[in-house]
């Protein structure tokens, strides 16, 4: 971060990765970590200290946190009685909701539309609060649900893996309101040897337009070639994970800029709705 920053920072507490890695992590340490963070960085935005699947123990660590003068962002888990959410919203409008990563595709919609629908919104289905999707970049699910923000790691893993997020093609424009293809472009990758999983495997006309629309993001397919009789690497999406994680960044902020908010809850009651 640079001193003067103006890019929106969120600080996790880690309180889901130590969960699952059964490692405890130290409030009163974590606290006075904020502090001296909070001392040079103000503006950066920062979680309260969540217990998964505890919420009396998570809302008493929000207010231990709140009394050492902190304001962190509350974190309400749906497998929890509602209540700690109620609470939570009673004296912040901006609340995460967590813990629903490795729920089913089926299961989290079920617990994300029971919130939408009795807690989240006013009485014209406009979202009340501004709410945080922790771990949730899901297309489908971001364009489902009028988030304020929302976070993941699974953007890194795709391009990291070495793919691309493609937009559809309709109409002959790149549609970014869509969920994306995600292909392959890693020379490296077992994808290379699969029709249509690949760059190198799609047909030439397809290809063509991949390459136009890497050409249309400013980032390089990356190749190597020779000059001077030595070999030099270009490097781009082909051959390099950073480059990749760029090029899917500018397609992220293609898709939000598609999502207006605030806007209405519109979406039904999912099959199997959770009372």
């Amino acid at each position: 971060m640079g001193e003067n920053t103006s890019i929106p920072v969120m600080i996790d507490s880690g309180a889901f990765t130590a969960w699952t890695q059964g490692t405890p992590i130290d409030l009163d340490k974590y606290i006075l970590y904020l502090h001296k963070l909070l001392s040079k960085y103000p503006n950066i935005v920062y979680v309260n200290l969540d217990v998964i699947g505890d919420g009396e123990a998570s809302y008493k660590n929000w207010r231990t946190m709140r009394k050492a003068g902190l304001s962190p962002m509350p974190i309400y888990h749906p497998n929890t009685d509602i209540k700690w959410l109620k609470k939570y919203l009673a004296k912040t409008d901006y609340v995460g909701i967590g813990a629903i990563a490795k729920l089913s595709g089926k299961r989290r919609m079920q617990c994300l539309d029971r919130l939408w629908s009795t807690c989240l919104v006013d009485d014209k289905s406009m979202p009340a609060y501004r709410i945080h999707g922790m771990g949730i970049t899901s297309f489908e699910l971001m364009a489902r649900y009028p988030w304020f923000s929302v976070d993941s790691t699974s953007w890194i893993r795709t391009g990291m893996y070495g793919s691309l997020y493609i937009p559809q093609r309709i109409n002959g424009q790149w549609c970014y309101s869509k969920t994306p293809r995600v292909l392959s472009f890693s020379t490296g990758s077992p994808s290379a040897k699969e029709k249509d999983k690949h760059i190198t495997t799609v047909s030439p006309a397809t290809k063509t337009l991949l390459l136009a629309y890497l050409k249309e993001l400013g980032v390089a397919y990356g190749k190597t070639k020779v000059v001077d009789g030595k070999e030099v690497v270009e490097v781009g999406v082909s051959n390099h994970y950073v480059v990749r994680d760029n090029a899917n960044l500018i397609f992220y902020d293609k898709f939000v800029q598609t999502l207006v908010w605030p806007r209405p809850f519109e979406v039904k009651r999912t099959k199997g709705f959770l009372e």
